[in-house]
């Protein structure tokens, strides 16, 4: 592994909870923002309300996730012992 692959590989491990503080604070102040600032034209008829685009991101997220490991993730799994065949 490269220097940087075993700089970044320790830095997530040790700080893992850190980084995850800093994004959460960013979009938390991101959401606060679009209560703050509204825009002049709504495009659609949700954007008039606040925070309606990171709720849809975070739903779209959790279905995502969902499809993922009920449904693509059993589709696609081999037997376990696959790989002990040498």
């Amino acid at each position: 592994m490269s220097l940087l692959g075993r700089v970044l590989d320790t830095t997530r491990k040790k700080h893992a909870k850190f980084w995850g503080l800093v994004f959460f604070v960013i979009l938390a102040g991101l959401v606060g923002i679009n209560v703050l600032i509204r825009p002049h034209h709504a495009e659609y008829v949700y954007d008039t309300y606040p925070g309606f685009w990171a709720l849809f991101g975070l739903g779209v997220a959790l279905v995502m996730v969902l499809v993922m490991k009920k449904i693509i993730y059993p589709l696609i799994e081999g037997p376990e012992d696959s790989y002990d065949d040498e």
